[in-house]
């Protein structure tokens, strides 16, 4: 079942004191929830750029990680020396190894070059672009969002182009997308990775990097949502909601969806704080 954020209503805000929807609002990537779990791999996502590594950041749906995976991207905007190259096919399915071609000529090159006709001087002049821009100590970084849809041919192109540089890599590959996509765990980026035969190479090649499991991190990004509406987590709910809440959501968007939830069943009890019945029964 796919997950919708609800809001809250008017009367429900007003009811707990509210003046905004702690859980609506998509949080700006300049300033996300963190945790040094998160802040970890906030840092292995630039260290990875830095050495020119192949990096593949997977988590659960509504874990969090294309907020992470932003906020890093528009850190490394901040640094001169990162170059971030983003291809624009929208849809991940149907993106082939020219359009990772061109957008490397495209970010390096300048939007004034010419694409050149034939494969095989696009190929060479996207390696010389990376080439160069090693040189010019600047580190290429190619970023791709919802990667668990990309096709296995266009793992075989990055692996392909991230080996070109040959003795020196010229090229950081960071990767993010869903474990799995479906619940009976058989598809998703993470299987792609650890389970495709004919993505062996690409695979030694890559580190993964999971998310897992964050329950234990949940009261704390529940207490930073409330925060961003100016309340707290004790003046709504009880701790035995919390602790309920908690231990059924497990990422981000789960727990949000479910206090939301636990707090509308407290209105419509008249209850000025959520208790666990309120939770179990959101």
């Amino acid at each position: 079942m796919n997950v919708i954020r609800e809001p809250l209503g008017h009367d429900v805000l007003r009811h707990f004191g509210l003046q905004a929807d702690p859980f609506l609002a998509i949080p700006d990537a300049r300033h996300v929830w963190t945790n040094p779990t998160l802040e970890t791999l906030r840092q292995i996502i630039l260290t990875a750029a830095q050495r020119q590594q192949i990096l593949a950041i997977t988590g659960d749906y509504g874990s969090g990680k294309s907020t992470l995976f932003r906020a890093a991207m528009i850190q490394m905007l901040g640094d001169p020396h990162y170059r971030l190259i983003l291809p624009e096919r929208v849809d991940r399915r149907s993106m082939t190894a020219t359009d990772l071609v061109v957008a490397v000529i495209e970010e390096l090159g300048g939007a004034d070059r010419p694409i050149p006709r034939e494969s095989a001087r696009r190929d060479k002049l996207a390696r010389m672009l990376l080439a160069r821009a090693a040189q010019r100590g600047e580190w290429p970084v190619l970023a791709i969002d919802e990667a668990h849809d990309l096709p296995s041919g266009f793992f075989i192109a990055l692996k392909r182009l991230w080996d070109s540089g040959l003795l020196f890599r010229n090229l950081a590959v960071i990767i993010c997308g869903s474990s799995w996509t479906d619940e009976k765990r058989t598809h998703g980026l993470r299987q792609k990775i650890e389970l495709n035969d004919g993505l062996k190479e690409f695979a030694e090649r890559c580190q993964l990097v999971d998310l897992g499991d964050q329950r234990k991190h949940m009261p704390d990004y529940l207490s930073w949502r409330l925060a961003q509406a100016g309340a707290s987590v004790d003046q709504i709910f009880e701790d035995d909601a919390v602790a309920t809440i908690v231990t059924r959501g497990g990422t981000p968007l789960l727990t949000d969806n479910l206090a939301a939830r636990a707090m509308r069943e407290a209105f419509n009890d008249g209850s000025r704080r959520v208790k666990a019945v309120h939770a179990r029964h959101a």
